[in-house]
This record gives C-alpha cells, sequence and structure tokens, in this order.
C-alpha cells in the first residue's frame, strides 16, 4: 500500500488502496483515479468525505481565474467558492498553558465543563511549532489530547486554541427555503441546464462560432472597398469624362456590392440576435436582476446562506462562564468600550515586574521596546527570564504579543539585561 501523491497545497492523487495524507489543510482534496472519486477532508486529515468537485464546475463554464471580470458568471461562481472555503472552522477559545504533559494540556485560568472540547481539534504551539490533535475529554482546567509525536510534552507558556470544525452540510437555507438533506447536485444539474441553453442559443439554429463572425466581417470589408472602387470609376480613367456605358457598368458593380452588403450584414444579424438571446438568459448585472435568469439564481446563492442554529460559531470570540460549571455560552461581536496605552521598564534584570498596578482590561497588546539589548520574557508573576531557567513566553526587540485579560497586575515582564522594557496598548 502506497501513500497519495501531493500535487499541490490544494490536492493529491492515487488511489482506492493508498493512504490518503494523515496532516493537512481543511478543505484539501483526494482523487481517487481507480474510482473516479473525490474525498475531502474538514478535520486536517483526520477522516475524508466523498463529495462533488467543484472543479468540476468550472470545466462547464470555463477556467476561473484569480481576477475573473467583474459581475460575470465566472466572477459570481468564485464568489460562492470562496465563501463556502471560509465555513470550515472557528475557533472557540484560547489561552495559555499553565502546564500539561505528552497528551495533556493543562489551564488552570479555565473552569469548563467537562467534555465541553471532547471531539474538537486543538491548536498548540510548542517551541514554534504547531501541533494539531482531536481532544478526547476534558476536565475544568484540563485537555487530554492523542499523544504528541516525539516525546513532546506541553508546558507552561505554550499557547494553544480550541477549534470546532463546520462543514458545508451545516448549511440550512439557500435563497430563504429550509433545506432537510439537501442534495447540491440537484441545484448544480440545474445551473448545467442553463448553461446548456446558453451554449444553445449562442448556436442557433446553425453553429456560429468566431470563425463565421470573422467572415462576416471580412465580407462586409471586401464589399465595402469593391463599393469605393466603383465610387473612384465613375470619373473615368485619368481624370476623363466617364461614358453611359462606363456609369451602367459602374451601377452594376455598386448593386453587386449592395447585394453583398446586405448578405454580410443579415450574417452578423443573426449573430446579434444570438447574442441578445445570451443577454436574456444571464440577466442584466444589476442589484435585482431579471427573475429566472443565471444572475438571480446566483444572486438566491450568494445571499440565501445561512448556517443552522446551534453550528452558527463563525465570530464568536469567547465563552461565557460567569457562573462556573453552567452551559458554555456563545459570545458573539464584542463589548469593547475603550483603548489605552502605557509602558514598563525592568530595573533590575532577573526581577519580574507587574505590567502596571491594578487596571481593569478585556485584552492587551505587548511589544518589547526595539532599542532593547536583551531578551523580555511575558508570563504570570512566576515568570523568569534567564534562558537555563526561563519561564514565560520571550520577545526580542520589536516583537509582539496578544493576551486576553481582565487585570493588567495579573501580567509579568522579566528582562535579561536591566533596563529593558516594553510598551503596551490595552482595551477596556
Amino acid at each position: 500500500m502506497a501513500d497519495f501523491i501531493i500535487v499541490n497545497s490544494e490536492w493529491s492523487i492515487g488511489a482506492s488502496t493508498d493512504t490518503k495524507p494523515p496532516l493537512c489543510q481543511i478543505g484539501h482534496k483526494c482523487y481517487e483515479y481507480d474510482t473516479q472519486k473525490w474525498f475531502v477532508t474538514h478535520d486536517y486529515g483526520s477522516t475524508w468525505t466523498e463529495t462533488h468537485d467543484l472543479n468540476a464546475i468550472e470545466t462547464l463554464i470555463g477556467e476561473i481565474q484569480a481576477s475573473p471580470t467583474a459581475n460575470t458568471v465566472l466572477a459570481r461562481l468564485k464568489d460562492i467558492k470562496d465563501a463556502l472555503a471560509l465555513t470550515t472552522e472557528a475557533s472557540v477559545d484560547a489561552g495559555t498553558a499553565t502546564g500539561g504533559s505528552n497528551t495533556t494540556i493543562v489551564d488552570t485560568a479555565k473552569n469548563w465543563e467537562t467534555d465541553c472540547w471532547k471531539n474538537a481539534l486543538v491548536e498548540v504551539v510548542i517551541s514554534g511549532v504547531h501541533y494539531l490533535r482531536n481532544a478526547a475529554s476534558n476536565t475544568a482546567d484540563t485537555i487530554t489530547i492523542a499523544a504528541l509525536p516525539g516525546g513532546v510534552t506541553v508546558a507552561a507558556g505554550n499557547t494553544y486554541q480550541c477549534k470546532i470544525p463546520i462543514h458545508v452540510t451545516d448549511i440550512e437555507r439557500i435563497g430563504g427555503t429550509t433545506q432537510t438533506g439537501r442534495d447540491w447536485s440537484t441545484d448544480f444539474a440545474n445551473l448545467d441546464i442553463a448553461l446548456s441553453a446558453l451554449r444553445d442559443a449562442i448556436q442557433g439554429a446553425s453553429t456560429k462560432d468566431l470563425t463565421t463572425v470573422e467572415a462576416a466581417i471580412a465580407a462586409l470589408q471586401t464589399a465595402s472597398e469593391t463599393l469605393q472602387d466603383v465610387i473612384d470609376g465613375i470619373a473615368g480613367p485619368a481624370g476623363t469624362t466617364a461614358t453611359l456605358n462606363d456609369v451602367k457598368t459602374s451601377v452594376e458593380a455598386v448593386t453587386t456590392a449592395v447585394e453583398a452588403l446586405q448578405t454580410a450584414g443579415e450574417t452578423l444579424a443573426d449573430v446579434v440576435t444570438a447574442v441578445d438571446a445570451v443577454a436574456t438568459l444571464i440577466g442584466e448585472v444589476q442589484a435585482s436582476p431579471t427573475a429566472n435568469t443565471v444572475l438571480a439564481r446566483l444572486k438566491d446563492l450568494l445571499t440565501g446562506i445561512v448556517l443552522s442554529a446551534g453550528l452558527a460559531i463563525i465570530g464568536q470570540v469567547g465563552i461565557d462562564q460567569t457562573t462556573p460549571g453552567t452551559t458554555n455560552k456563545v459570545i458573539s461581536g464584542h463589548d469593547i468600550t475603550g483603548i489605552a496605552n502605557n509602558r514598563k521598564v525592568v530595573t533590575t534584570a532577573a526581577t519580574a515586574v507587574a505590567l502596571a498596578a491594578s487596571t481593569a482590561a478585556k485584552y492587551v497588546v505587548i511589544t518589547a521596546e526595539t532599542d532593547n539589548t536583551g531578551v523580555i520574557v511575558v508570563g504570570g508573576s512566576g515568570v523568569v527570564a534567564a534562558l537555563a531557567t526561563r519561564q514565560g513566553t520571550p520577545l526580542n526587540p520589536g516583537a509582539s504579543m496578544g493576551i486576553p485579560i481582565d487585570n493588567l497586575a495579573d501580567v509579568y515582564i522579566d528582562s535579561t539585561v536591566s533596563g529593558d522594557g516594553v510598551t503596551f496598548t490595552y482595551l477596556t
């Protein structure tokens, strides 16, 4: 049994007997060439689900470029594809570990409901490396995860995030119509029918491609040149007076040229009629396009996507644990009412100091002074900057970090060099 070949960051290829990538980005696709089926992952490669490939739609209507012409069918379909790609996961909670092991993350600042993170995706950063693991269970302050590779362990100061994947199947309504177990292949089939009608309108009773248009234009140009030659010839050779015979011959030539112009004009009229039919099918690009046109259907898709209640967690920024032990509640938006700044200097290296006196806050961004000559370390009251016994998060000159915190007095800094310091901005 072999592994799938990773073609690029978006998809891989292999046989149904091959092993799909165990660790990749959400939305990564695998194509089984022997079964001609597509599979997609929504949990970084842990599970794979058979899906209809969106690239098949691109084949039907042309290549979707990085920046297609605004307000075209391709541009609208790219908007849909980009929107679906965004509804894949949501970060629900984050923090800084106070301890842990090869299979646990401990954060004594938390008071979670038991098993509220079961089956969630947990991302922990250790020595600059991002590790992704599924949560098996959790207590009030400890999350149990699958073992980290190579004996790596979680330590105090490591940052982490808890995420919940969102699947496209969580979409509840399209265009205001409630969907129950909806198969999107029907909608794509209807789109295929509309595109086929578009193609037939362009072709008409007989095929009209660019070659037909070019031939019509060439005939029009030839007829125009013939008419000009006739007009020039009426004056007679070398400026002499034309005879009646000359005029008769010229009039006949004019008639022939006009007939040629008429034939070319009829051909162009056929093309114009076909183009008008195309415009009718697509619909005019406007705020409220004509009902039952391709653009109207695309507008319904773009404006009608609604996530079902209980799963619509995109945009949440925290967990309400005001009453310990109660069910977690999602908080949408933010309650920030103010912003302020200050600075703090470590007078004596290896002597940690609080960021500020007791000051209520919701979030603080800390930046090491750009003219520091040593390393600033940020953490709790036990923070240590000395490299041999370091505890906390180190910041080189100019580096920044953000911390959700309710009181600036709980944040401490230490430095390897006396006189180094930080500037900080906090939200209230």
